[in-house]
């Protein structure tokens, strides 16, 4: 079933918030949190992706991580 959220205001947490939320992780993995964006999807365009994606494609160049998630909300 779908849950209505009142006075729900979208882009407000930052990765930090949301890696608070779920402590557990640092059981299983060593987790860095980037926030490379917050803004709302109406706002996300191919030049925001291809810096994502170089963003990314860094990371794995320079070996400094296992893998990547990428968080995307809905409103």
């Amino acid at each position: 079933s779908s849950t209505v959220q009142t006075n729900y205001t979208p882009g407000v947490l930052s990765i930090d918030e949301i890696l608070k939320g779920i402590p557990e992780i640092n059981n299983i993995s060593m987790v860095q949190g980037v926030q490379f964006s917050n803004i709302a999807s109406e706002n996300m365009n191919t030049s925001f992706t291809l810096k994502l994606s170089q963003q990314i494609s860094a990371v794995f160049e320079n070996r400094s991580a296992d893998g990547v998630v990428i968080t995307h909300g809905t409103d």
